[in-house]
């Protein structure tokens, strides 16, 4: 399946944080740089030939060499949201009637999305119109309109400027939003009481467990 990969690292002396973007560097820890470097690139900002939607960090257990850090199990996997490199698909800009969008390669930041259970990171590519000069994420709601149905329907996120969830939470809402009216069209207003009202950990209770057995 090309939706998910489980990320094992090898034993290499290779620093494999140095193919990130600036700006993801930025976001994550030492270790998490160095499975995302090693799972997404091939080099230096060049992303692999085969991506997948769901990327995984390494089992705690797996990074443990001498030790235990905490850092080490305090993970979060990736969602990469990349249609036009995943799948071909050629976009169009918004604004220019015809004219096809060219690809910049992976987008500099990465967005923090709140789950029921953890957080994720999202990350996506970037394009741009050569007559218009705009750019445009892949997330943005006029490339995801340009998706056929099945795909536009893998992308998990509702975003807002500020705030990320994971559509799972407005699937599984408290009884009080049932009954209001607003939790029907999710607005910004309602992932911001989202994340006041799922005040969830981004850490997977395995790794804690896996921590406390190596420190006895």
């Amino acid at each position: 399946m090309y939706n998910t990969l489980q990320v094992h690292l090898t034993r290499q002396s290779t620093d494999y944080s140095q193919r990130l973007p600036q700006g993801w560097k930025k976001k994550l820890s030492d270790i998490k740089a160095l499975w995302v470097g090693q799972a997404l690139f091939s080099g230096k900002g060049k992303l692999c030939a085969q991506l997948q939607l769901w990327y995984h960090p390494p089992e705690a257990k797996s990074m443990i060499i001498n030790a235990p850090r905490p850092g080490n199990y305090h993970q979060r996997r990736i969602f990469l949201w990349m249609p036009r490199k995943m799948w071909a698909i050629e976009f169009k800009c918004p604004k220019c009637i015809g004219q096809c969008l060219r690809s910049k390669g992976a987008y500099n930041n990465l967005r923090v999305v709140l789950d029921i259970s953890s957080k994720y990171m999202l990350a996506g590519e970037y394009m741009d119109c050569r007559n218009c000069k705009g750019t445009y994420i892949s997330w943005d709601g006029r490339i995801l309109a340009q998706l056929p149905a099945g795909k536009r329907q893998l992308f998990p996120v509702l975003l807002t400027r500020k705030y990320a969830c994971d559509r799972s939470i407005i699937q599984y809402p408290t009884s009080d939003m049932i009954s209001d009216v607003r939790y029907r069209y999710p607005t910004s207003d309602m992932i911001s009481d989202v994340l006041y009202r799922y005040p969830t950990s981004d850490i997977d209770i395995r790794h804690p467990i896996y921590y406390i057995r190596r420190l006895i």
